[in-house]
This record gives structure tokens, C-alpha cells and sequence, in this order.
């Protein structure tokens, strides 16, 4: 480890190690590592103070508090956008509700700050290929800096993850190969390291962790205190960060710790489980629509919860449904317009300002993350939680006649033809004639085509639905023919 690292420590037993490159968790009891510097309070400070006045260099800008000799090279991540929410605050009635926006990193979320800082401690340290376990976001921040500082890396994910995602990886250059679970996927990487000499990308990792918590640095200088801080968690780890972030903080004299509230989906609980009762969530998302938020087994589950019961915070389980408000509230009241995974923390903070957990007056930041949302499914649910917004797109869609495109047509078509079938099954038919379409987009034209009155359900066949050409799809293909 180079800097002015002098140890890791487990900042759940409290053991101290030398700072190696393999070591990433406690032997111990298996949680992952804080780094300590050897810096002094007032180094400490002027590191901080300092670090505004060089933002273009991004995350590098607070580079003596980072796990590295030399400062790494930017896409230009950090330094994200601090801004006070006026038009939620009037609808949540919160006086000082702030909005730390992460999806204008290079990839489009938090994640590029901690990898950023992994992957150029592996170029650093002589490695030449990295094997990284990721779900979706993880796996495109990994191959963009991969790319970037000259290293191959295989992402090892799951069959679930996004196509888009997988399409950013491979572009990027990286290999891909898929496993049935992430703990599986972690299982392999980890062997593969062993075996290869790879450098291997936990998520959980000290250098992840460090580079994670320069979005607290920069809130301090920008905003200073906080009382309430929302974090969305899947594995934990940014809430581990935000956690080591403030006890530095503190001990400096630059900051208090606030309360820390973690966000998790309704489909895989795992750490809001062990802090508050679950009650009928637990389960119900499964399958879900915030994928990066589903881990199984969190590998910094146990100090994720001792960030939250310390700083007196709580836990929030919002359900899929929650999550595509916050999406539409979002982007009614402040414009910008995220995936669901990125809304959930804003999902959360709505949840406890009905539950009066926050009062009015009291200073909230909620950081919000993930790329815009492009993917017309996703847009489509988010619009169908909302009458009006529904009753619009029909208007702007509807058939002086109906605005039926090449795909809507051939859904008909194949529909009319098989006489009932299901979304995957029409899915299926298109990409055998060799059109190139993905199932959410299917899924998404066939909603459509429900609200137009040209199909409609004429069963069901186990879980998935049947569809059937309407009377008034009938009369549109027979036009269309001529």
C-alpha cells in the first residue's frame, strides 16, 4: 500500500493489520477494512480545506487522504452537484432538503469514485488485468476505468443483469462471464485472483471504501453539518464509507456525524432487516425493478448497521411501486429523471417525513444516484403510477389514428396469428424473424397497445399473461392491409 497509509483496521472487532494489497477483509470476522492514515488532524484539515480549490482533478483533489503515491488520472468524477430541492421541499415540507447528484458521474453513479481509486491502485501496484464480481452498475464503472488506465478486466455478473449494462462493459472492452448468484460470482473471482495472479475488485474493498467517501467531503465543505443523511444500500459499502467519512470528520473537528438512513428494496432486505421489523415486505419485490439493490448476502452488512444504530439513524424497505414515485417526483419537481434504483433513497426520505422520523427544520441530504433512465419499460411504469400522466401519452399517442410503429405492428400481426400468447412468447417470435428488440421494449409496446384497446387479456398460462387481438386490433391490421 503506498501514501500515507500506516495500517487497515476492522472497525467492527477493532484488530489492526499492515496495509497489503490482498487483504480486504478482517480474517478475523470477515468485515471489510478501514485504512488509517498517518496524517495528524491538522494535515488532515488542510487536506480537506484544500481539495475545492483543485476539483478538476476530481476524486484525485483529496489525493493525500486516498490509499495512493501519486494521483491517478480523472474522467471527471466527484465534485457532483450539491443543490437545494425547492420544489420538493415545499411538497415533503422540509425547509432544508438538499440533493447530493450522483448520476453525473462519468458512468453515472457513485460507484466511478471508489473505483476510480481500486483500479488505479491496481495499475499502481504492477497488475495488468483485474477480475471484478459486479452487478450492472459496478460492472460498467469497473470496464470504463479499466479501459481508462490500460488494464483488461473480466466482469464476472449475473444472467439477470441489463443488457444495456453488459453492451457499456463489452464496449469498454472487458470479458464477460455470467454466474447464478453474487456470491457465486464473488466465489469465482476470488479463485481466479488466487490461481491467475489477478488483481481482484471487491466492491467492499478499503481502497473502494476510501474513494466512496469523498462524496462526504465534499458535502462538508459545500453544505457543512447535516442532521439526516439517506444513502440507498445494496451490499452496504456506501454507507460504510459515510460512516469512516465522519468519524475522520470528527475526530479533524470539520464535522458531526448525522443520522444515517439507508434505503434498501422490498425484494432483498438484508441489512434493514437486522434494524428495524420487516413485516410484509420481505419478499414482495422479488424480481424487482431495482436490481443493484438486491444482494443476498451484503459484505459490509455488519458495520452498515453499526453506522445506522450509532448515529442514531434508522432503516427504510420501499417497495417497487414507492421507488417509481420517487422516480415521477423527481423529475415533476426537480427535473431530473433517474432509474428506480437511483430514486430509492428520495423513496425512503418520503417515507419518513410521513412517519415524522424528520422534522421540518432539520438540515437533509439525500443522495441520489444512477443514470437517466432510457429504458422505455422503466419510463413506461413510472408513467402508469400516475392517471393523468397516462391519460396524456394516450392523447399524444392516440389514433386520429394511433401512432403505430414498425414494432406495434408486428405485435399485432403476431398476435393475430398465434390467437393468444405472452410477452415473452411475442418476444420470442420477433428475434426469430430477426428484428432486434429487447423484452422490456416488448413488454413496453404491448402496454401500449392495451391502452389503445388493440389487444387485450385473454388468459393466462401459469404466472404470465395472455394476449389477444381486440375487435378494434382486428379492424386496425385489416386498414393497414389495404
Amino acid at each position: 500500500m503506498m501514501g500515507f497509509v500506516s495500517s487497515y483496521y476492522c472497525p467492527v472487532c477493532g484488530r489492526e493489520f499492515k496495509p497489503l494489497t490482498s487483504l480486504r477483509q478482517c480474517p478475523r470476522c470477515s468485515t471489510p477494512l478501514f485504512t488509517r492514515y498517518e496524517l495528524g488532524k491538522s494535515k488532515f484539515r488542510e487536506v480537506i480545506r484544500r481539495a475545492k480549490a483543485r476539483a478538476e482533478l476530481g476524486v484525485w483533489s483529496f489525493h493525500p487522504v486516498l490509499p495512493v503515491r501519486t494521483a491517478g488520472a480523472s474522467m471527471g468524477e466527484g465534485w457532483t452537484p450539491l443543490v437545494r430541492a425547492g420544489g420538493l421541499s415545499k411538497v415533503l415540507k422540509l425547509r432544508n432538503l438538499y440533493l447530493k447528484n450522483e448520476s453525473v458521474n462519468p458512468t453515472g453513479t457513485f460507484i466511478d469514485r471508489g473505483v476510480a481509486v481500486d483500479l488505479w491502485v491496481a495499475k499502481s501496484s504492477g497488475f495488468t488485468k483485474a477480475v471484478v464480481p459486479a452487478l450492472g452498475d459496478y460492472a460498467v464503472a469497473s470496464s470504463a476505468y479499466a479501459a481508462k488506465y490500460g488494464l483488461d478486466v473480466a466482469i464476472y455478473t449475473l444472467r439477470s443483469v441489463e443488457a444495456g449494462k453488459v453492451y457499456r462493459a463489452l464496449l469498454t472492452g472487458a470479458s464477460i462471464a455470467y454466474f447464478d448468484s453474487y456470491s457465486k460470482a464473488v466465489e469465482r473471482a476470488e479463485k481466479a485472483s488466487r490461481e491467475y495472479g489477478y488483481y481482484l475488485c471487491l466492491t467492499s474493498s478499503p481502497t473502494v471504501i476510501d474513494g466512496y467517501r469523498t462524496l462526504v467531503f465534499e458535502m462538508a465543505l459545500s453544505l457543512g453539518d447535516v442532521d439526516v443523511l439517506v444513502v440507498p444500500a445494496g451490499n452496504g459499502v456506501l454507507s460504510a464509507a459515510v460512516y469512516k467519512a465522519y468519524l475522520e470528520l470528527e475526530e479533524a473537528g470539520l464535522a458531526e456525524m448525522p443520522r444515517v438512513v439507508i434505503v434498501q428494496s422490498a425484494a432483498l432486505p438484508a441489512i434493514a432487516e437486522r434494524i428495524v421489523e420487516v413485516g410484509p415486505y420481505r419478499d414482495t419485490g422479488i424480481g424487482g425493478i431495482a436490481p443493484d439493490l438486491m444482494i443476498e448476502k451484503p459484505l459490509a452488512l455488519d458495520i452498515a448497521v453499526k453506522a445506522v444504530k450509532e448515529s442514531g439513524g434508522t432503516a427504510v424497505i420501499v417497495s417497487d411501486s414507492e421507488m417509481l414515485e420517487a422516480v415521477i417526483a423527481l423529475a415533476r419537481y426537480e427535473g431530473v429523471v433517474l432509474e428506480p434504483a437511483g430514486a430509492a433513497s428520495l423513496a425512503g426520505l418520503m417515507k419518513l417525513v410521513n412517519e415524522g422520523f424528520i422534522d421540518s427544520g432539520e438540515r437533509v441530504a439525500v443522495v441520489i444516484t444512477g443514470s437517466s433512465s432510457k429504458d422505455p419499460f422503466i419510463l413506461m411504469r413510472a408513467i402508469e403510477r400516475d392517471r393523468d400522466l397516462l391519460r396524456r401519452l394516450q392523447s399524444y399517442e392516440g389514433l386520429a389514428g394511433y401512432s403505430l410503429g414498425k414494432m406495434k405492428v408486428e405485435i399485432l400481426r403476431i398476435l393475430m396469428e398465434c390467437k393468444a400468447l405472452h410477452t415473452y412468447g411475442v418476444w420470442k417470435r420477433m428475434v426469430d424473424k430477426g428484428i432486434s428488440i429487447s423484452l422490456p421494449t416488448v413488454h413496453y409496446h404491448i402496454k401500449l397497445l392495451e391502452s389503445y384497446g388493440l389487444i387485450r387479456v385473454v388468459g393466462r398460462q401459469g404466472r404470465r399473461i395472455l394476449y389477444g387481438v381486440s375487435e378494434d386490433g382486428l379492424a386496425v391490421l385489416r386498414r393497414l392491409r389495404g
